[in-house]
């Protein structure tokens, strides 16, 4: 189950950061041969993205107050809602597990977000759909009524059930939800509302029939928190992801380091294996100004497991800048926040060096094996990357 009202703030920084980690173990390549050096590239080279102009006007977004919602459910589901608040428990029951809410069971915490105007009642009843699957028909006029509400707790609850929505076949296909999305992340006045439509429409299964549309939401002029949560976080390498990955390649250039950075990492999710283009890409990313982007080039590399990347990533065995990433998102109240915050993502570009010098070790015939990186003993990290270095240096 998900948790509860009073935990399910987190901040996004954290969960990006969580949910974007690398994989650890690294793979063998068939071929141990390491290609040819790739070579740093004007990281701005790269296809223009435009709105498709055939694409249907969305009506204008209107937010409304939280109050109760005209919404059609069985009796049967109404009795049991009425069940539950005579219990004198709280809405939220983490003991009852998803997989148990079926029919009017589920329905019935439908009728309980849409019935009330408590926005603690609204958000422990979301939060109890979330992981129900199938969720009822009914959830749809709920989710596209609760997304015009501007509650803080309502728009938190509403962040993972729109994901667990979305994942459905029966509620990806629907048009006027994936429309109330798009609309939502384009003109929403509350920031955590924006958000939550973003990472939807993230979410968007690659065989939705409206998949397409996440495409020409992904806008450059958009707040980086949000161009952040347009970008899937699983890999994508299916008809769309030629698409995607453009969309995403015209990213790395944008003046947001915040941007740079996630998109350098995510974009090899899009992209076909062991690609040049992109591997190169990365490379010049390795002289970005910003520590946060080159560290986040580096796990992306990281990722591809391009042999001929090594002594680029080498290079930055001795950059010992900490990775920290100036951030500025939406506060509770739906408003940007007036200071930004800093954010420290890692221990240093060395560190994701020795990191990604490691993986890509196993593409040749010589693995490299620095044991496990310390983050806390300098001396004993320093010898780690002196190892690291004298193994670059060998393969020539």
């Amino acid at each position: 189950m998900h948790m509860t009202r009073t935990t399910i703030s987190i901040s996004l920084l954290a969960l990006c950061v969580g949910a974007l980690a690398c994989s650890g173990d690294p793979a063998s390549a068939s071929d141990p041969k390491p290609a040819a050096s790739v070579e740093r590239t004007d990281a701005t080279a790269v296809p223009e993205i435009k709105a498709d102009p055939s694409a249907p006007a969305l009506a204008p977004f209107e937010v409304v107050a939280l109050g109760p919602v005209d919404i059609a459910v069985s009796d049967e589901a109404k009795a049991a809602a009425k069940a539950i608040v005579a219990s004198n428990k709280d809405i939220y029951d983490d003991a009852i597990e998803p997989e148990s809410l079926t029919g009017p069971a589920a329905e019935a915490y439908v009728w309980l977000a849409a019935d009330s105007s408590d926005p603690e009642v609204v958000a422990d009843a979301l939060s109890m759909l979330s992981g129900v699957d199938p969720l009822p028909a009914s959830v749809v006029p709920l989710l596209e009524a609760r997304l015009r509400n501007t509650d803080t707790f309502v728009l938190q609850a509403l962040d993972g059930l729109l994901r667990d929505a979305v994942e459905q076949p029966a509620l990806a296909s629907n048009e006027a939800l994936v429309n109330a999305l798009v609309a939502a992340v384009r003109s929403h006045t509350h920031g955590y509302a924006r958000r939550a439509a973003a990472r939807a429409l993230a979410a968007l299964p690659s065989d939705s029939p409206h998949a397409g549309k996440l495409l020409t939401t992904i806008d450059p002029g958009l707040e980086p928190y949000l161009l952040v949560a347009l970008l899937p976080r699983h890999a994508q390498r299916d008809a769309r992801a030629p698409e995607l990955l453009a969309a995403q390649l015209s990213l790395l250039s944008h003046p947001s380091p915040y941007v740079r950075g996630i998109v350098a990492q995510l974009a090899p999710n899009s992209a076909p294996k062991a690609d040049a283009d992109l591997a190169a890409k990365l490379v010049s990313l390795l002289d970005d100004p910003e520590p946060f982007v080159r560290c986040r080039a580096l796990m992306g590399l990281r990722t591809m497991r391009v042999a001929s990347t090594i002594g680029a990533v080498a290079a930055r065995l001795s950059d010992d800048a900490p990775c920290k990433i100036e951030y500025q998102g939406p506060t509770s109240s739906g408003t940007m926040r007036a200071k930004v915050a800093t954010f420290s993502d890692g221990p240093s570009v060395s560190y994701r060096a020795v990191e990604t010098t490691t993986t890509l070790s196993h593409t040749t015939k010589t693995p490299l094996n620095v044991g496990l990186l310390d983050r806390k003993d300098a001396a004993v990290f320093a010898k780690q990357v002196a190892t690291a270095k004298a193994w670059a240096k060998a393969q020539g």
